[in-house]
């Protein structure tokens, strides 16, 4: 993981969006305007959309509703997001807040939604399936903390709204840390603290692989031989404290746009080549 930097990773936004505008701007021309943009930026990035999918998911980019969505079928999950791209330093509206909360669901319960008749039809068919959830993101490139009373609107919304309708209901303020943290995958919070003795096949030790294969790489990493029945014990372990570790993200070979794309760029970059062993890791289980 990359030490979180606010000036920094405002920059990396910066740099993604130029990239998304360079090389697609052609298929879409409102990506010239940068908070049009933004969206595309969240979509590849958090929710990991293809790109050539963006473009369908947005509905506005300068008002208080929703500006674009996602939906995982599979996982009867629905994304409405609402994006800011803003200064490090910018104050957010509690009129806003108020408005993306209550406005967009309330025309959606009705059936009444007019920007997207897709959006529309797909909240309807789940709206009443308990093992549906519908993520509210108010994201925003800013450090400035949300005041108290505007924060407990996030609170009272989770609590309160539509608990016992259908589907489930959360809605969470994304700023710039958490955008960080949704970009470099990291699904816990610095406070939790989770240990686990992991046994070893035959009692072996671990290499480190610097050393081992000479190289220089900005992080120390290792790798060890372990049975698949102590990754299952630390698993259980994990959940029992609750502790999130691992993330299904389950892909079959997709060409070469999207993610693939971007593993593809990394691996041809003499500069983020180092990198891919921490941008892309994970379990195999065949």
């Amino acid at each position: 993981m990359i030490d979180y930097n606010p000036g920094l990773f405002n920059k990396q936004i910066g740099t993604d969006i130029h990239d998304i505008q360079e090389e697609y701007g052609e298929i879409d021309s409102k990506l010239s305007r940068t908070s049009y943009a933004f969206n595309y930026w969240i979509l590849i990035n958090l929710l990991h959309k293809d790109i050539s999918e963006c473009k369908d998911l947005i509905e506005e980019y300068n008002d208080k509703g929703v500006d674009c969505f996602g939906y995982f079928k599979e996982d009867k999950e629905l994304f409405l997001i609402q994006s800011k791209y803003y200064g490090e330093n910018t104050s957010i509206s509690r009129e806003d807040v108020s408005y993306f909360l209550n406005s967009p669901l309330e025309a959606l319960q009705t059936g009444t939604y007019s920007r997207s008749k897709e959006l529309q039809k797909i909240f309807t068919d789940i709206k009443n399936d308990s093992d549906a959830v519908v993520h509210l993101f108010f994201c925003c490139t800013t450090e400035k903390k949300l005041p108290e009373s505007t924060l407990k609107m996030f609170d009272s919304f989770n609590r309160n709204r539509f608990v016992d309708e259908g589907c489930t209901y959360k809605a969470e303020f994304l700023d710039l840390k958490k955008l960080y943290d949704g970009y470099y995958e990291r699904s816990y919070t610095e406070s939790q603290a989770f240990t686990f003795k992991l046994k070893t096949y035959m009692g072996k030790g671990y290499a480190a692989i610097n050393e081992e294969y000479k190289l220089d790489l900005p992080y120390e990493a290792y790798y060890i031989i372990t049975p698949v029945l102590e990754i299952f014990r630390l698993l259980e372990e994990a959940e029992a404290k609750q502790y999130p570790i691992f993330d299904k993200n389950i892909r079959e070979y997709l060409g070469e746009s999207g993610i693939n794309g971007e593993i593809i760029k990394t691996l041809r970059d003499e500069k983020r080549r180092k990198f891919f062993l921490y941008y892309n890791n994970g379990i195999t289980v065949n």
